[in-house]
């Protein structure tokens, strides 16, 4: 039952570190485009300036976790 739950969580968080990577690539693509677009900072370039910032931010929280979910199955296979 165990190893069940704890392969669920492996999926679930390794899935959930694929998403947060892809959506921070994408938010920094539209803020590289709406930046090159308007030449100025306007709302859409703020916004996804904010939106690139918390996906990063939620990679960054993601990918650690992640990396520690590696290491404690190396621990305790």
């Amino acid at each position: 039952m165990a190893t069940a739950q704890r392969t669920a969580l492996d999926n679930a968080s390794t899935g959930a570190f694929y998403l947060t990577v892809i959506s921070a690539v994408l938010g920094g693509i539209f803020w590289l485009s709406s930046y090159f677009v308007s030449g100025h900072a306007n709302i859409i370039q703020i916004a996804t300036g904010i939106f690139a910032g918390m996906t990063a931010t939620g990679g960054l929280i993601m990918g650690l976790l992640y990396i520690s979910r590696l290491v404690q199955k190396k621990q305790n296979p």
